[in-house]
C-alpha cells in the first residue's frame, strides 16, 4: 500500500521554521546530504548553514544570472490609455447647451485616462531534478523562469508563484512518496528576486533544503531513504497530488524537465 506525505507551507517563513526538529530515525546511521560539502556546484552552497542564509535574505550570486536574461514582455497586460469626452473650461468644441445656461465648463475637450487590466496568474512550479543535472544546468533554465516572471510583473500581471518537490521511494509494501509544497509568493505580493534567486534559480532549495525536510519529517518510515533520497517523481504524479491542494487547483504546473532547453518565449507562452 502507497505512503503519501505531503507537506504544504503558505510562506518560506513557515517552511523555515518547520526545519527546526530531530532527525527521523530512518536516517540515524546516514550520512546526512543536506549537509555535505559541495562537490563541483552540484549543491549550489558549500553547507546548509550558508544554504540557509541565503533562503532568508536572498542569493546575489543568482540573482546575476536573472539580471542576464533579457525577455521580451508580453503586451497582453498592463496599462491602457484611452481617451474620453468631457466639460471643461478650455477645449476644442463649444457646449452649446452649457454656454447658453451660463455654466463655466461650456467647452468640450479630450481627457486622456489609465485603465488597469492586470491579471493574475499562478504557477505551481515543481522544481525537483534528478542526480544527473549538474548545479550550473538548474541555475540557467531555471533563471529564464523567474525573468520571465519579472518580465510580466513589469507589464501589469500579478504572479503568484509556489514551488514543488516530490520525491519517492519503493519498498515491499509499496511506495512511499514525500511531496512539498512551499507558496514562495501572493500575487499581489512585491516581486524580491533576490529571495526568489536562492529558491527557484539556486540548486541548494532541493538539494539542502528539501533533504533537510525529508531527513527530519516525523512520518517517513522506510529505510530505504538513506540510500540516495528516493526517485523524482513524474510530473503526472506531481499533478494529481496537487489536485488535492486547495490553494494549487487552479494554477499553471511547470516542472524543471518542461522548461529545461526551451527559448524564454516558449516558456513565456505556456505561462501567458
Amino acid at each position: 500500500m502507497n505512503h503519501d506525505i505531503i507537506r504544504v507551507y503558505n510562506s518560506i517563513q513557515e517552511f523555515s521554521a518547520s526545519l527546526n526538529r530531530e532527525t527521523n530515525k530512518v536516517f540515524k546511521n546516514a550520512e546526512l546530504r543536506s549537509n555535505i560539502p559541495d562537490k563541483n556546484g552540484f549543491k549550489g552552497t558549500p553547507d546548509f548553514e550558508t544554504a540557509d542564509h541565503y533562503l532568508k535574505y536572498g542569493d546575489s550570486e543568482n540573482l546575476s544570472r536573472i539580471q542576464a536574461v533579457r525577455v521580451q514582455g508580453s503586451n497582453k497586460a498592463g496599462t491602457e490609455i484611452r481617451s474620453r469626452q468631457c466639460n471643461g473650461v478650455v477645449g476644442h468644441v463649444p457646449n452649446v447647451a452649457n454656454y447658453l445656461k451660463g455654466v463655466p465648463n461650456c467647452m468640450i475637450r479630450k481627457e486622456r485616462q489609465k485603465f488597469s487590466n492586470s491579471k493574475v496568474i499562478n504557477i505551481a512550479y515543481n522544481c525537483t531534478t534528478d542526480g544527473t543535472v549538474k548545479g550550473h544546468t538548474v541555475a540557467e533554465e531555471s533563471a529564464k523562469l523567474l525573468s520571465i516572471v519579472s518580465a510580466a510583473e513589469k507589464q501589469g500581471y500579478r504572479v503568484g508563484i509556489s514551488v514543488l518537490v516530490g520525491a519517492a521511494v519503493r519498498a515491499r509494501s509499496g511506495k512511499e512518496r514525500i511531496i512539498l509544497s512551499v507558496k514562495v509568493k501572493d500575487p499581489g505580493q512585491y516581486l524580491d528576486i533576490r529571495k526568489l534567486a536562492y529558491i527557484l534559480v539556486n540548486p541548494s532549495f532541493l538539494r539542502r533544503h528539501y533533504f533537510r525536510l525529508t531527513e527530519t519529517d516525523p512520518d517517513l518510515t522506510q529505510s530505504y531513504w538513506n540510500i540516495g533520497y528516493g526517485y523524482v517523481l513524474d510530473d503526472s504524479d506531481i499533478k494529481n497530488v496537487i489536485k488535492g491542494i486547495p490553494s494549487l487547483k487552479d494554477s499553471k504546473y511547470l516542472s524543471f524537465e518542461m522548461i529545461r532547453g526551451k527559448s524564454d518565449k516558449e516558456i513565456q507562452r505556456m505561462i501567458i
